[in-house]
């Protein structure tokens, strides 16, 4: 997040961009086995090795084999509102 006030905004593109970088996806998917923005950061993959850690190169055969819920009841929303609450205020 930026705040429309930020004094540096320039220095916000530094991460972004190192972010989406191809080599930094190709190390999240390769030591995490997590997906990532940057669709050229499979390339660097073979496909036995994106099979091997549940990912294809192609992102609609992981969505679709993503498990996506709805709302959460009211009272379990509320709990993980307060426990977020609680993590967050120790920082």
């Amino acid at each position: 997040m930026l705040l429309k006030d930020a004094p540096h905004v320039g220095k916000a593109h530094g991460p972004i961009g190192a972010h989406l970088d191809p080599r930094s996806g190709s190390y999240v998917i390769r030591e995490h086995a997590y997906g990532h923005s940057n669709r050229r950061s499979f390339d660097a993959l073979t496909e036995e090795a994106l099979l091997a850690r549940g990912l294809s190169k192609e992102p609609l055969a992981i969505l679709e084999r993503g498990v996506f819920v709805g709302p959460q009841p009211p009272d379990i929303e509320q709990a993980i509102d307060r426990d977020w609450e609680e993590i967050t205020a120790s920082f």
